[in-house]
């Protein structure tokens, strides 16, 4: 304002002073841009390595695992916030749905001190998965597209696990093999609810019955019963 009343009094007219209003804007949104893509390259120089910190586990449909890792979204916001701050970067997610198909989406709104905002967004289907409740389906639907919008948003990938194209890692052997054994156990701790145990219950009981394995299911059967008495139920 001050700016424009001195310019006034310097003989310009409103129209005039208007226009050089409108230059100053758009030279300062493009000193902030450029401050962004310095610090972003400053940043990319000594950038933060982001390990796959997790194992999960999920059942191939023939009695067996499929196996894969992946960096939970604690260990990228670990790796990449205080790192990026440093150079003056922050983010923040802001989740919305599709007006067309009513996909979930999440906006990761990545701002440079200087003033800059980039927005990198990702939607997927709202898929529901009947062992957990509506609430918790989206919530880890949400959870993965965080993530992925926040790596995408630096350019970073996480480390640590070769590339297969989302196919999953190695497959794990079919019962009656110990290592099977214990993934079907890690994949009774992972089950959050009573009915998510349930269908991992089901299913570890089909696979070990069609396998012959007792022994294998005997030790499957005490995971289950213990991660349903932390759920607060009774073996």
């Amino acid at each position: 304002m001050a700016s424009a009343i001195l310019a006034m009094q310097a003989g310009l007219n409103i129209s005039e002073v208007k226009a050089l209003q409108i230059e100053q804007s758009a030279w300062e949104k493009d000193e902030a841009r450029k401050a962004f893509v310095a610090d972003m390259a400053a940043f990319k120089v000594n950038p933060p390595e982001i390990l796959k910190d997790k194992t999960a586990f999920k059942p191939d449909g023939d009695g067996g695992f499929e196996s894969y890792d992946y960096a939970t979204i604690g260990n990228v916001c670990e790796q990449i916030i205080k790192a990026a701050a440093a150079h003056g970067f922050s983010h923040r997610w802001v989740p919305s749905r599709s007006p067309v198909d009513g996909n979930i989406e999440i906006s990761c709104e990545l701002a440079h001190r200087g003033g800059h905002i980039e927005t990198t967004r990702l939607d997927a289907p709202a898929e529901r998965d009947p062992s957990l409740t509506v609430a918790q389906s989206e919530q880890s639907v949400r959870t993965f597209l965080q993530r992925y919008s926040l790596l995408m948003a630096f350019g970073f990938a996480p480390k640590d696990s070769p590339d297969d194209d989302g196919r999953g890692g190695a497959d794990m052997p079919k019962p009656a093999d110990d290592s099977v054994v214990q993934g079907w156990c890690i994949y009774a701790r992972d089950a959050k609810t009573p009915e998510a145990l349930a269908e991992v219950r089901k299913q570890a009981a089909t696979a070990f019955s069609d396998a012959g394995d007792v022994r294998g299911w005997n030790t499957v059967k005490l995971a289950l019963d213990a991660r349903l008495q932390e759920l607060g139920g009774a073996p």
